[in-house]
C-alpha cells in the first residue's frame, strides 16, 4: 500500500517497479465553461464518473486555450487528426490482416483481432478511452460537429481546451489480465 501512495505522490517515477505498472496519458477535452478552473472541474467530474476508464490519478496541465485563443483552432484540429490517425491506423491493421471490406468482418475471429475492431467501433461511437487523444465533452465525441463549432466561433469566451494528465496503475499489464480467465 506505501508504494501505491508513493507512486501517486509522484515520489516514484518509474514505469514498471516490481508488479506495478504505470501509465500516463495525456488527454484534450473540449468543455464548455465559463473559465479554465470550471472546465477542469467539468473535465475530472466526468472521469470521476466514468465506468470504462478509471485512473488514479488526474492533473491539470494547465495547457489551456480558450476558444478566443489564436492557437485554439490549430491545437483543437491536431488533435482530432491524431484520433482519425489512431483509426485510420486501426483500420489500416484490420485491411492487412485481410479484412478489407465490411461483409468480411463476419470471418473476424474473437480475440486479439475482434478487439482491433472494438477499440474502432468505440472512437465512432463515441466512447472515452485510453487511445483518446482528443475528447468532446459536450457532444460525448471525438470529432466536433457543424453546428458546435458554429457555436464556439459565436462565443469562444464559454468554450475551453483543456489538457490533462492521467496516471493508471495496474499489477500487471491489461492484456495479461484477460489472458487468464
Amino acid at each position: 500500500m506505501r508504494l501505491i501512495y508513493l507512486l501517486l505522490l509522484g515520489y516514484l517515477k518509474k514505469t514498471n517497479y516490481g508488479n506495478i505498472y504505470l501509465m500516463w496519458l495525456e488527454h484534450y477535452f473540449l468543455v464548455k465553461a465559463p473559465n479554465a478552473d470550471k472546465a477542469f472541474s467539468r473535465v475530472k467530474g466526468f472521469l470521476d464518473r466514468y465506468q470504462l476508464v478509471s485512473y488514479e490519478k488526474i492533473e491539470h496541465t494547465k495547457e489551456n486555450y480558450q476558444a478566443d485563443n489564436p492557437t485554439f483552432w490549430q491545437v483543437l484540429e491536431a488533435k482530432i487528426n491524431e484520433n482519425y490517425a489512431f483509426v485510420k491506423d486501426r483500420l489500416s491493421f484490420l485491411e492487412k490482416e485481410g479484412f478489407e471490406k465490411t461483409s468480411s468482418l463476419k470471418d473476424l475471429p474473437q480475440g486479439y483481432l475482434s478487439k482491433e475492431l472494438h477499440l474502432i467501433v468505440h472512437f465512432l461511437d463515441g466512447f472515452f478511452g485510453v487511445d483518446s487523444t482528443f475528447y468532446n465533452l459536450e457532444e460525448d465525441s471525438h470529432w466536433v460537429s457543424k453546428g458546435l463549432k458554429r457555436e464556439i466561433t459565436l462565443n469562444p469566451q464559454n468554450f475551453w481546451l483543456i489538457k490533462i494528465k492521467a496516471l493508471s496503475l495496474s499489477e500487471t499489464p491489461l492484456f495479461e489480465k484477460f489472458k487468464n480467465f
